[in-house]
């Protein structure tokens, strides 16, 4: 957080002439001058834009990962369900543990979309990199895990999208 800010003061400096913001690196959050992006450059309508991506994108990690999740709930229901038809204890036991270790599994791996997705809404910056990373792993799950990967790589990469978050409340 301190080196986002330090940069945003060094920017501020450079693109006002103002030294006084750039001194001492006075900015919390309570101070931070709104009109930043503004400032260094970034029009108000690449701010609107990639507000609206950036909300997009939140939805759609939430979206997608919920779904894991229901595929998790079928897929516990699927195979206990199965091991309950046959009547048999042992498959019973059998059927309950693998169905049980499966669904944890897929729940493990969808909790860390919707977290990301979560904070991308509240625009955290810890979001943005857990985005990233969940993007770039995304990408080897063929087909919608690569779009859904490749639109967050384009949207959180962009310069617009750095500012975004360190402009964050």
């Amino acid at each position: 957080m301190a080196a986002t800010i330090a940069t945003i003061a060094v920017l501020t400096k450079k693109a006002t002439g103002d030294t006084s913001a750039a001194r001492g690196l006075c900015f919390s959050r309570r101070n931070f001058p709104r009109n930043v992006p503004y400032m260094i450059g970034m029009e108000k309508k690449s701010y609107r834009n990639m507000a609206e991506h950036v909300r997009l994108l939140g939805w759609i990690h939430i979206i997608f990962n919920l779904i894991g999740v229901l595929v998790a709930g079928v897929v516990f229901l699927a195979i206990i369900g199965g091991g309950l038809l046959s009547g048999d204890a042992e498959a019973i036991f059998i059927t309950s543990i693998v169905g049980t270790a499966i669904s944890g599994f897929v729940l493990l791996v969808s909790a860390p979309g919707i977290i990301a997705g979560v904070g991308l809404l509240k625009r955290k910056s810890w979001a943005r990199i857990l985005a990233l990373i969940l993007g770039f792993l995304n990408l080897l799950n063929f087909p919608l895990g690569t779009a859904l990967g490749v639109y967050t790589i384009w949207v959180l990469m962009q310069e617009e999208s750095a500012l975004y978050f360190a402009t964050a409340d």
